[in-house]
């Protein structure tokens, strides 16, 4: 309807996008096909639908590389997301010195590679404005890379804790790498 802010409910995202009028398709279109990623590998990643054998990890090392973070305007200069999780992935070793909390670390931002670097302001606004639509781009590609590449998902367990958890129950990784990144945030919105 005109005038009134899409909502988006608790369903997958095939029903979601058809009843919402978010994707210009009538109910019952076949979506297959629609939302393709071509990856710098040659692989095909199904945005809509993703798979972890459509999930390669230098296609995930390159695309973080070459995305900025800040929404790519860095005031005195380019910083990438990939040397953002280097540098997430060392501060959460040097304070935890548990090897896999810092490789959890080093792929907190993974889904990035496909997704896109968005700023906090623009998440909060499509939160604001579509409940659960980040929740339902974000998880599905986060699980089909920690399925690949056998690292958790900071990215579902986010989506989990913000849904229902509280403090307490947040893995002892998840606080980890989120305090590293949040350290961190702080620093770089200083220095670039």
């Amino acid at each position: 309807m005109p005038g009134t802010s899409p909502t988006i409910r608790s369903r997958p995202l095939s029903e979601q996008a058809l009843s919402d009028g978010l994707t210009p398709a009538l109910p019952g279109a076949d979506l297959s096909g629609q939302f393709f990623m071509a990856t710098q590998s040659g692989r095909r990643v199904d945005l809509f639908a993703p798979r972890p054998e459509q999930i390669d990890l230098l296609d995930i090392a390159s695309g973080l590389a070459r995305i900025s973070r800040f929404g790519g305007q860095p005031i005195k200069r380019r910083y990438s997301v990939a040397e953002h999780s280097s540098w997430v992935a060392w501060l959460t070793y040097v304070r935890t010195e548990d090897p896999s909390f810092a490789l959890a670390a080093l792929h907190h931002d993974d889904t990035e590679a496909y997704l896109g670097d968005m700023i906090a302001p623009m998440k909060r606004l499509l939160s604001t404005l579509a409940p659960n639509l980040l929740e339902g781009v974000t998880v599905p590609i986060a699980t089909a890379i920690e399925t690949a590449l056998r690292v958790p998902s900071y990215e579902r367990e986010a989506a989990a804790i913000f849904g229902s958890r509280t403090e307490e129950k947040r893995p002892d990784w998840f606080r980890a790498v989120e305090f590293a990144d949040r350290m961190l945030w702080r620093a770089e919105a200083r220095c670039f």
